[in-house]
């Protein structure tokens, strides 16, 4: 059943390059290894917030669909995601832990090598002597390393994110590590050979059991997952073989495959009954201290006491630490937060945001990310199937009630902040020590935050502008048009974007206005032909028209002559000529 379990875990899966592309370093110490200058370069804050924000966009016509169509349309706002400041205090983090850990690390040195030698020592030690204890075969190994010169030993580091559930700590980290590359592969660096398999990153989930041995078989699992070609969960994921030396074997494959970091997920599983804490410290301090590769940690407070506990123990905890997640505050980052979100409206009415609502919205969610998008989501749902199509502050308070039933009474204790009843809850309760250190650095990243996410939406706005100036003046100087002016031609671009996906194609939305200009085209030469023949029988009708006399000439046998002169269109010559004589 263990091996099952394993088995079928979600292994995230990111991007393999063959033929990296290795960057010359600013910081002296990534200079010279491959492994660092294979890397993208450090990112800048307005890139990450490019990448991982998303904002959907539902249009008019969509919005002007049945009921039922919209209720789908609905399910757009959960891919929906706003970066906030903590965004930005996990990158910077995740960026320096990733690039540390491969400065004692470097493929290309000496170190490197005895690194893999002295691994290989301890293995065949173990195999020798059968009879030593568990943790006797890691701390012969951490010895071992001490024989490697200081300034190349481990320069792995570790940080916990710790934080309630639902607050996105897991699509953050994953997020984020995907803007990495997972798996590189290297072949020749400058002008030498260089065969390495590089993982720059591995995220396996605490084994739900609470088992440390099938934790480290996850490692194995999440490599084959990863790697296809390798078989290393089979060889060195035995039931019979200890944890201990199950660690030094992720050592070994730690340092043959250069991990970057290991992002180790739902900490809080570890802490049960059958795990004692001092063991689980004692596992995570050897676990980093020896394998060598930088940890991240993520688990709901639950874990607190013995991750907080495990940073004292652990070399340069100090230089990354702790990064706890609370729930959003009824402040300026909430408001940035919730004004974005409602926009995200498909009802045929939209509602403007007032801060009524806003209070509405806090007083049933107390800040927490995925229960306000999911209230959210839930409101226009039912304003859809009442008919009404329009949100209500009873409509927030009725939804909430009955469909948020299962977190109605986690929200009410956080609402009237039960100190004995929020501790109940170990997985939506926090200890926020550090925080009032970290509020004005906090309050500098919203700010910055904002700017950038304004910067962007206007950047996409601008696209928009220079793409409907480009198409419009190219189709004009086809001057395949008599009738559909560039007004006219705007209005139909107009119409077009609201119903094109993203990213907009060029090619695509060119087409399409052509043919509905073509369309147009032809309605207005139809009634401008109409107009015409209107007019053209209205005078034939007319009997001051000179074709209308033509043809009662002709229905009275007539000669027109004498039509035209009854008319008066021609004059009598007798009077004409005599009458100077009468």
């Amino acid at each position: 059943m263990e091996g099952k379990e394993v088995s079928i875990q979600h292994i995230l899966k990111g991007e393999i390059i063959a033929h990296p592309e290795y960057k010359e370093q600013k910081i002296s110490g990534y200079k010279n290894n491959p492994c660092i200058e294979a890397l993208p370069e450090i990112f800048d804050d307005e890139f990450l917030i490019r990448k991982i924000a998303f904002y959907p966009e539902i249009s008019e016509s969509e919005k002007m669909n049945n009921g039922n169509v919209r209720y789908h349309l609905i399910k757009q706002i959960k891919n929906y995601y706003q970066p906030l400041s903590i965004h930005l205090k996990i990158e910077h983090t995740l960026s320096c832990v990733i690039r540390r850990s491969y400065i004692a690390r470097n493929p290309s040195s000496n170190e490197y090598l005895m690194r893999l030698r002295l691994i290989a020592e301890v293995i065949e030690e173990q195999k020798e002597n059968k009879l030593l204890s568990s943790y006797d075969i890691c701390n012969s190994l951490c010895n071992k390393f001490n024989s490697i010169p200081e300034t190349n030993r481990s320069s792995a580091e570790c940080f916990s994110i710790i934080g309630i559930s639902g607050m996105g700590k897991s699509t953050a980290i994953e997020k984020l590590l995907l803007m990495y590359p997972q798996v590189i592969i290297h072949r020749e660096y400058k002008g030498n050979p260089l065969t390495r398999t590089q993982i720059v990153w591995l995220k396996i989930d605490c084994p739900y059991d609470g088992s440390l041995k099938t934790l480290c078989k996850m490692f194995f699992k999440a490599l084959d997952d990863v790697l296809l070609t390798t078989n290393y969960f089979k060889r060195y994921g035995n039931n019979r073989v200890s944890t201990a030396t199950m660690m030094i074997h992720m050592s070994h494959l730690a340092s043959l495959h250069s991990i970057g970091v290991l992002v180790i997920d739902e900490m809080q599983h570890l802490i049960n009954p059958k795990n004692k804490p001092d063991e689980i410290l004692n596992f995570l301090v050897t676990l980093i201290n020896m394998i060598g590769i930088s940890v991240i940690q993520i688990g709901t407070p639950k874990v607190t006491s013995v991750l907080t506990k495990g940073f004292r123990e652990l070399r340069r905890a100090e230089e990354s630490g702790c990064i706890f997640w609370d729930r959003m505050k009824e402040d300026e980052e909430w408001d940035f937060f919730i004004n974005n979100l409602w926009e995200c409206q498909v009802l045929k009415i939209f509602t403007p945001l007032t801060d009524e609502f806003k209070q509405a919205m806090y007083y049933e969610t107390q800040g927490i990310t995925s229960i306000t998008i999911n209230l959210f989501i839930l409101i226009q749902a039912q304003a859809i199937f009442n008919t009404k199509e329009k949100i209500t502050e009873n409509l927030i308070h009725s939804v909430a009630k009955n469909d948020l039933r299962l977190t109605n009474k986690v929200i009410d204790a956080l609402r009237s902040n039960r100190i004995d009843e929020i501790a109940s809850y170990e997985d939506i309760s926090i200890e926020i020590e550090d925080i009032l250190q970290n509020k004005m650095r906090d309050y500098e990243y919203q700010k910055r935050i904002e700017e950038l996410s304004i910067k962007h939406k206007q950047s996409i706005a601008s696209n928009k502008k220079n793409l409907k100036e480009s198409v419009l003046t190219e189709i004009v100087s086809m001057g395949i048009f008599m009738l559909v002016d560039y007004k006219k031609l705007e209005k139909i671009f107009d119409q077009i974007i609201k119903k094109e996906p993203s990213p907009l194609n060029k090619l695509t939305i060119k087409q399409k206005l052509i043919i509905e200009a073509i369309k147009e085209e032809e309605i207005l030469f139809k009634d401008d032909k109409g107009s015409k023949e209107s007019t053209n029988k209205k005078n034939f009708n007319d009997k001051e028209d000179l074709r209308y006399l033509f043809d009662k000439a002709k229905k009275e046998n007539k000669h027109i002559y004498e039509v035209l002169k009854d008319n008066g269109y021609i004059k009598d010559p007798l009077k004409e000529f005599y009458k100077y004589d009468i």
